[in-house]
């Protein structure tokens, strides 16, 4: 819970030109929830801020490290079910 209340209250005014071009406010990422089947949790989990909500099959790299650049990284689904 303390991920949630640091993306809600950590809403900072961005530094340099990207306030005018309409990129204002910067917001800290919070959990990545990943499910086999989305039923309804989606719905559940976009009332609170910074929570994403990914089913596996769409799962990637990206949402995995937003900030890092990872290159040659393969996730699959097997590999995330042997772990």
């Amino acid at each position: 819970m303390d991920d949630v209340t640091r993306a809600k209250t950590g809403r900072t005014i961005r530094a340099g030109r990207g306030k005018m071009r309409g990129r204002k406010y910067k917001t800290p990422k919070g959990p990545l929830v990943v499910v086999g089947e989305d039923k309804g949790i989606s719905l559940g989990a976009r009332n609170h801020a910074g929570v994403d909500v990914v089913v596996v099959n769409n799962l990637n790299a990206e949402l995995l490290a937003p900030v890092l650049i990872l290159v040659d990284s393969l996730f699959t689904q097997n590999q995330l079910l042997k772990s």
